[in-house]
């Protein structure tokens, strides 16, 4: 590049308030007239920010806008690749929120039609609930683990921590690992039963549908002060401290 003192007195512009600051081989770079300074970027520089913008954006449909030139929409994400990632459901108005992907659907459950999210990474397809997270969590000996393997009412409204151990917990063999990610029951819990009962109180109700996440923890102590000093009990505080980290999945 050359400045403006380097460049030949026929090369600049000849027009009172017109001139080039700073020019390089392919042309001028920064220029200025009368309404201030003017920025001119190569082709390749214009990719590399509709690249870094494209996630930012809303969905498009991958077709140029009136006066677009084709091949440069402005936001447009390839529509396919976020449809195959929902495993054919029965889903519309896709829509691009930073790292989410929201859609309204028609999914199994007692929820009817309404909208979902899931992180656009992959993982669980999650209720887009308003308000708060409610987690409910639970401990206690052996028995408090019980669970029937039926399903949720509302299965993308009940869910657990991502862990690979589900609603039911570790039963005090190993010590819990920390999560930021939601996944849906394999079983139904006394704690996932209640999460059910209370969501069935909202659509009576016609009531906005939260968002829960259950875990119950246990191990082999027989009174409640050896509970209070064994693993459940640490396990649990795990489970509710991940609680705090989930606020990405609710609004």
């Amino acid at each position: 590049m050359t400045d403006e003192r380097e460049t030949p007195p026929e090369e600049m512009a000849v027009r009172a308030g017109h001139g080039v600051l700073v020019r390089a081989r392919n042309g001028d770079v920064i220029a200025y007239d009368n309404t201030g300074l003017v920025l001119r970027l190569a082709d390749r520089v214009i990719d590399d920010i509709a690249l870094r913008l494209r996630d930012r954006l809303p969905v498009g449909t991958g077709k140029p806008e009136a006066g677009e030139a084709a091949g440069h929409t402005a936001g447009a994400i390839d529509l396919e690749r976020l449809e195959a990632m929902l495993d054919g459901h029965d889903v519309w108005n896709l829509r691009a929120d930073g790292e989410w992907l929201r859609f309204t659907g028609r999914l199994a459950g007692r929820q009817g039609q309404r909208d979902f999210c899931r992180n656009r990474a992959g993982g669980a397809i999650l209720a887009d609930a308003p308000g708060a997270l409610i987690a409910i969590l639970g401990i206690g000996g052996p028995r408090a683990a019980l669970a029937s393997p039926q399903t949720a009412g509302y299965p993308f409204h009940i869910v657990a921590p991502a862990d690979d151990i589900g609603a039911v917990g570790h039963a005090g063999i190993e010590r819990a690992s920390t999560t930021d990610l939601l996944a849906p029951l394999r079983e139904m819990t006394h704690e996932a039963l209640m999460a059910e009962a209370w969501l069935d109180w909202q659509m009576e109700k016609h009531a906005g549908l939260p968002l829960f996440v259950t875990r119950v923890e246990t191990d082999n102590s027989t009174s409640a002060a050896g509970l209070a000093q064994g693993t459940a009990l640490e396990n649990l505080l795990i489970a509710a401290s991940d609680t705090r980290n989930l606020g990405g999945y609710v609004r």
